[in-house]
């Protein structure tokens, strides 16, 4: 249990340094109840150096610690009542002037404070004046380095992988600041960098910049339109730097107490901002989520979107497409529920139970192979399908009534039965109305019934590969 318990302390630390890099926020009364009041997130709370907004007060911001006795006080010790603050946040060091910053690092050391994970003594780094009309970061083309030392030291930080192109290669890394609404993203190219050829070589970096919108790992061969530096917050840019400088070895022109004391101005009024995005606030806890999931889900996740034990689990329901082999050995559908956002599935066998179809009200398009025919009747349930492939589905020579199976779809749907060998014709086959196209090459097949044409939606039809003498007279009418 103890071992445990460190565990998931220590995943927790990491979640809270994140939420300091991309300056996440709190509402003050959702942040006293699911950290402050924790029985675990408190211990780690007091470890660590916070912000409150306080909007109608002339000094709208204060910085604070909870303290062993779980009251909040200021870097003098004196006691400070969050009523009537707005939002609660881990402070960056770029809010703090190098007074405090001293004041702070002098006080930890009184109370033998030791943080999670580097905050006052982190580095900063700010967009020097002649770089602000730039749209790239200076320094981060026609250099090298080590695939291992950028990939894994990137996403040991929070950065995620592009997607695989044609090859299976990769040439990105991205990060996703939420508040700002902005993408990092770093480009380089490897002579033969895939998702399992990693280590001995080195990349030449071809990059690095911002784009708007929560971009997703993505492999893009256009040219994205790059913001201008000047429009980043001084946080997310900071943060990027860091990332950078820490994999590469790379340096950045240091600043100065004016640039420094402008981009404090800027944090601090940025602090002042509502939020853009509700989902900011979503108290989800994904890692708990993450934590009940099987083990073959889990290496699914890991394999295909890159979410391990320790990352990226606030990713779960951002994706939008999910391929669920044979091979991947998925036993249950009901952690699908999770993946809010799911467009396009692919799922290769049968399954248990399929309920949980029904709840993914995005999903456009679904690909089934080796279902049973009874088991579409699920189908029926979503009602926003735009497209529908049905591969080496069994059960067709059953009595089951299928004329009501997708019935009312408008759906384009694909009934794939090539290489199935059948003794006869299914006549089920012609009464499943809604299919637009079907398949059945190299199926034994000496004739066709006439009630073939009862396929009324029926576009395209490949019956190749039997022994068929003749075709019904009608068909094609």
């Amino acid at each position: 249990m103890k071992k445990q318990i460190r565990e998931i302390g220590k995943i927790q630390a990491q979640r809270m340094e994140q939420a300091m890099v991309t300056g996440r926020r709190w509402k003050t009364e959702e942040w006293e109840m699911l950290i402050a009041k924790h029985p675990l997130m408190t211990h780690i709370a007091k470890t660590i150096l916070w912000w409150v907004c306080f909007p109608d007060r002339e000094k709208s911001v204060e910085v604070f610690r909870l303290t062993e006795e779980r009251d909040y006080a200021d870097v003098h010790d004196n006691s400070l009542n969050l009523q009537g603050g707005s939002y609660v946040g881990i402070v960056h060091p770029l809010l703090l002037l190098s007074e405090e910053k001293k004041s702070w690092g002098q006080l930890f050391t009184d109370y033998e404070i030791v943080s999670p994970f580097s905050q006052l003594g982190r580095p900063v780094y700010v967009l020097s004046e002649e770089d602000k009309s730039k749209r790239e970061i200076p320094g981060f083309t026609k250099q090298k380095v080590k695939a291992e030392q950028l990939v894994f030291g990137l996403e040991k930080m929070g950065w995620s992988r592009g997607a695989a192109g044609d090859g299976g290669g990769i040439d990105e890394h991205s990060k996703q600041f939420e508040i700002d609404d902005v993408t990092a993203v770093i480009r380089y190219d490897g002579d033969d960098l895939s998702y399992g050829n990693i280590g001995g070589q080195n990349l030449d970096l071809e990059g690095a910049y911002f784009v708007k919108g929560l971009r997703e790992p993505s492999f893009y061969e256009d040219k994205e339109t790059k913001l201008s530096l000047q429009e980043i917050n001084p946080l997310a840019f900071s943060e990027t730097l860091h990332g950078l400088i820490q994999v590469s070895g790379f340096s950045y022109p240091s600043s100065n107490e004016n640039s420094l004391q402008e981009a404090r101005e800027v944090l601090l009024k940025s602090l002042l901002t509502s939020e853009k995005k509700a989902e900011v606030f979503d108290e989800v806890d994904y890692t708990e989520i993450y934590n009940g999931f099987s083990a073959a889900w889990k290496k699914l996740l890991s394999d295909s979107h890159q979410i391990t034990k320790s990352k990226n689990h606030k990713n779960i329901p951002k994706i939008t497409k999910l391929d669920i082999g044979s091979s991947d050995k998925i036993t249950s559908l009901q952690e699908l529920k999770h993946f809010t956002k799911l467009e396009d599935l692919e799922i290769d066998g049968p399954v248990k139970d399929a309920s949980v179809l029904e709840e993914l009200k995005n999903l456009k398009k679904i690909t089934l192979s080796e279902w049973n025919v009874k088991d579409l009747v699920v189908l029926n349930s979503c009602a926003g399908l735009e497209e529908i492939n049905l591969e080496y589905i069994q059960g067709f020579e059953s009595d089951f009534d299928y004329s009501g199976l997708l019935k009312d779809s408008k759906a384009k749907i694909r009934l794939n039965l090539n290489g199935i060998k059948f003794e006869r014709f299914p006549i089920a086959v012609t009464c499943f109305p809604s299919v637009t196209s079907l398949s059945m090459e190299n199926c034994n097949l000496a004739e066709i019934p006439e009630s073939i044409g009862n396929l009324k939606r029926l576009t395209d039809l490949n019956l190749g590969k039997n022994k068929l003498s003749a075709l019904p007279a009608g068909i094609g009418k």
